[in-house]
Parts: C-alpha cells; sequence; structure tokens
C-alpha cells in the first residue's frame, strides 16, 4: 500500500537512443537532477478506515471521566492528519455531558467526556471534514 511521507523518486529515461542521445544508446538514463524529493501527503479521511476504540466507546458509570480515542485514516490506512473532527454524545433527555477533543496531531484524537449522572444510553456520533 501507499504511505505518506517524504521519498526520493529516481527518474531514468528508458530508451535514450530514441529521443536522439547517443551516449549510453539502449540503456535506462537518470535525467538531470534526479533523484527528486516528493511529499506525499494523506488522502482525504475515509469513513472505512477510521475506526473508535477504547472503553469509553462501549461502557462507563455514570458520572464518571471516560476516553476513547479516533483514529483517522485515508483510504490506504495513512494517518489522516489536520482534519476537522467532531463529536457529538447525545445524553438523551439528560443533563448534558462535557466534551474535551485533543488532536495529538498524527491523526489520533483522544476524546474525554463525563458522562450524564444516571444510567441510560447515549449516542455517540464522530464525523470529520463535514
Amino acid at each position: 500500500g501507499s504511505r505518506a511521507g517524504e521519498y526520493a523518486v529516481h527518474v531514468r529515461q528508458e530508451n535514450a537512443l530514441a529521443s536522439g542521445v547517443t551516449a549510453g544508446a539502449g540503456k535506462a538514463l537518470p535525467i538531470k537532477g534526479s533523484p527528486f524529493l516528493v511529499t506525499i501527503r494523506a488522502a482525504k479521511l475515509d469513513p472505512y478506515c477510521t475506526r473508535a476504540d477504547g472503553k469509553g466507546v462501549t461502557r462507563t458509570e455514570a458520572a464518571v471521566t471516560a476516553y476513547f480515542t479516533v483514529y483517522g485514516r485515508d483510504r490506504f490506512n495513512n494517518p489522516s492528519q489536520g482534519r476537522d473532527l467532531q463529536v457529538l454524545i447525545d445524553p438523551n433527555n439528560r443533563i448534558p455531558v462535557d466534551l474535551e477533543i485533543l488532536d495529538a496531531g498524527d491523526g489520533d484524537y483522544k476524546i474525554t467526556y463525563t458522562a450524564p449522572h444516571s444510567s441510560g444510553l447515549v449516542r455517540i456520533s464522530v464525523a470529520c471534514d463535514g
């Protein structure tokens, strides 16, 4: 698969004779200035490769601080950095929860929230880039 990062790309001319170059005819010749430094960036966030993990996603206790991590990834499973992440925790007709999102800067987001003071289900929604 593809990985984001910096790569040195070597560019060669395969058939030097066909383009009128006689020195090294029939050989692959490097192009002047090669290798070139190319930066590959992560693609757009892919919802099928992004996941949330941690105890706070599935279970916590009333009025207790819970945690989970959202791992933002592109279609090649590269960390997708610098994206706008929204997290909504719907307390289902109870007092809203306190929520904090910490962008680790590497495609991971640490989510901290305080559960409602009474037991019951909450709905956790995560959206990125709208």
